[in-house]
């Protein structure tokens, strides 16, 4: 809508709806981002009922989109992962 086309830095803190959000971006909207620093929670934290919402299926997807990944694991509850766009 706004016509955006590059996003140098995404960030990402929206106490667990992280999944729902990226999982149903458009591919389109994914690509013109470069970098993402986000928290990532598990599943039963904020009442998150997909169990297969995880964090490393959070950087799996993002590795399959175009992005190298580092995950620090700050508790049982969430982690942060910061994301890198991979340009060929």
């Amino acid at each position: 809508e706004q016509k955006i086309e590059r996003c140098d830095l995404l960030k990402i803190d929206c106490e667990g709806s992280e999944y729902d959000i990226l999982f149903h971006a458009p591919r389109t909207i994914m690509d013109k981002i470069e970098k993402i620093v986000m928290e990532c929670h598990v599943p039963g934290y904020f009442n998150i009922t997909n169990e297969t919402y995880t964090p490393e299926r959070m950087a799996t997807y993002l590795i399959t989109s175009g992005f190298e990944t580092k995950s620090v694991y700050e508790n049982q509850l969430h982690s942060l992962i910061f994301a890198k766009r991979v340009r060929a």
